[in-house]
């Protein structure tokens, strides 16, 4: 059995950075970290994206809806 966890992420770099640092622990337990950023405009979707590129991580965004 696989579990797959997600992450949900709204304005919250510091968080994303808690999340960098336990990031090693949550991939012993999911095979898949899917991460939805809702239209993040304080840096957060820029440091996902980076974040990404070291990782294997699905990140998507979602659409700001006004």
């Amino acid at each position: 059995m696989t579990f797959s966890l997600i992450v949900t992420v709204h304005n919250n770099l510091e968080g994303i950075d808690v999340f960098k640092k336990d990031l090693s622990i949550y991939k012993k337990y999911f095979k898949k970290i899917n991460i939805i950023d809702d239209s993040s405009d304080d840096g957060s979707w820029e440091a996902l994206q980076r974040l990404k590129s070291k990782k294997n991580l699905i990140i998507r965004q979602t659409p700001f809806n006004s």
